[in-house]
């Protein structure tokens, strides 16, 4: 159904979401349309990539911008303003996302889904703070013009020091991954939390991944540290590897997500490394990944909330 264009006249909005429409034109001379909308919600819409843009430009006090179950409309998610905090991208078909020109940007936000890979190009986002999950299989990641490949020799221009949590789904029984997440890491010096999502994976555990872990031992790589997040710790070799590596390096608070009973989670497979004389705290995490906690600014990490008192 086309979206009456009445919709543009409420200049009262602050709060808007929508689903199941196809967005009207908006003529590039008209007034802003929203001028004091704060927080946009796309559901299952219609919006062409030059509507979209037009959109964009005409809310100038956007913070929050979340795209649901949006499929090839618009094809290419280009976030230009200079209000917008939070992106949230979940179950969509984007050709690309790109962050051309956003400097209040603190999170961009995927739940992705598509049947090829698709670019998430970073240009500008100097205060951009959380960001994930990502997903090797899915993504490729550009930071400056630089696009991040598994062995690169990292430039300045490719890194993110702004950047605090990150979250990111890998399967450890591929090289490949394991190898991007090696060099990803090198690319946010000051990250304080990271969610390792392990995914499942048809391809066997061969084990045996150290060398790729021991290279980073004396590179000042996540020397800011603090807070290391399991989710799906099944006690895989390679996840054992990665662990102890992450170990090492200096963290006070080792959260694991496994499932929904404490008995269970604190009866598991726990890697090495957590007991009290280590110094690290190990305690229960439970998952709040859900599309109302990512945009929810109030929420400090939208990943998974440790239950420190267990």
């Amino acid at each position: 159904m086309p979206l009456p264009k009445d919709i543009l006249r409420c200049a009262s909005l602050t709060r808007l979401y929508i689903g199941v429409w196809n967005f009207p034109d908006i003529p590039t001379a008209h007034r802003p349309a929203f001028p004091n909308l704060h927080e946009l919600g796309l559901f299952h819409s219609m919006v062409e990539d030059k509507k979209f843009n037009a959109l964009l430009a005409h809310c100038p006090e956007l913070k929050i911008l979340s795209f649901a179950l949006s499929y090839n409309y618009p094809s290419c998610l280009r976030i230009k303003s200079r209000s917008l905090r939070v992106v949230l991208e979940w179950v969509c078909t984007f050709d690309k996302i790109i962050v051309d020109d956003a400097p209040c940007l603190e999170r961009l936000l995927f739940e992705s889904f598509s049947e090829q890979r698709r670019p998430v190009k970073i240009v500008h986002a100097s205060r951009l703070e959380v960001l994930g999950f990502l997903d090797f299989q899915l993504h490729t990641l550009e930071i400056g013009g630089t696009v991040i490949r598994a062995g690169m020799t990292m430039k300045d221009g490719a890194l993110l020091p702004s950047l605090k949590i990150l979250a990111v789904k890998v399967r450890f029984s591929h090289d490949k991954e394991v190898k991007m997440l090696h060099t990803l890491l090198r690319c946010f010096p000051c990250l304080e939390t990271l969610h390792i999502m392990s995914i499942p994976s048809w391809s066997a555990d061969r084990g045996d991944c150290a060398e790729t872990w021991n290279s980073m031992g004396s590179s000042n790589c996540l020397s800011h540290l603090k807070t290391f997040v399991l989710h799906g710790f099944r006690g895989l070799d390679r996840e054992q590897l990665f662990d102890s590596y992450i170990l090492e390096k200096g963290i006070k608070t080792l959260g694991i997500v496994c499932g929904d009973s404490d008995g269970v989670l604190l009866k598991g497979n726990a890697p090495s490394g957590g007991s009290s004389g280590s110094g690290i705290s190990v305690c229960p995490a439970s998952s709040c990944w859900s599309f109302q906690h990512a945009i929810d600014l109030s929420v400090e990490d939208p990943f998974c909330v440790l239950r420190r008192d267990k």
